[in-house]
């Protein structure tokens, strides 16, 4: 059953968080947003899965409670731990969350190019060295 109250106390469970505003919080809305979602019984899907992907949680579970807890990857992806992500990871993740997709985009961009020329650098490096 896909209950709001019922997803709010898996969380609250799962990750210890004491009151609704905690909850409301680490989906990145506002305490006034998530109880506007309880007093219409509805679900603010893009928040949870968002939360469900960083935290390696299955939104099947969280949204009825049914089957393993932990999201399972699919064919040939790869995923590592949420937990095994550096905290500068993490930190870059939370305040990308909070941006619209424009910039995230612009920024993955940017970072893609860093990481090319970072690579072409170290070949660079190699090169000049053994030459």
């Amino acid at each position: 059953m896909k209950n709001i109250s019922h997803i709010v106390d898996r969380l609250k469970n799962k990750f210890g968080f004491k009151s609704d505003s905690e909850v409301a919080e680490s989906l990145k809305m506002t305490k006034t947003a998530l109880y506007n979602h309880k007093l219409r019984g509805t679900i603010p899907y893009g928040p949870l899965s968002t939360f469900c992907e960083i935290n390696n949680i299955s939104l099947d579970w969280l949204l009825t409670g049914v089957g393993p807890m932990e999201r399972t990857p699919q064919v040939g992806e790869e995923m590592p731990s949420f937990n095994e992500v550096s905290d500068v990871t993490k930190l870059i993740v939370k305040v990308l969350q909070d941006m619209p997709e424009d910039d995230q985009r612009e920024i993955l961009k940017r970072i893609e190019e860093k990481k090319l020329l970072s690579e072409l650098l170290r070949e660079k490096r190699g090169e000049s060295s053994t030459g």
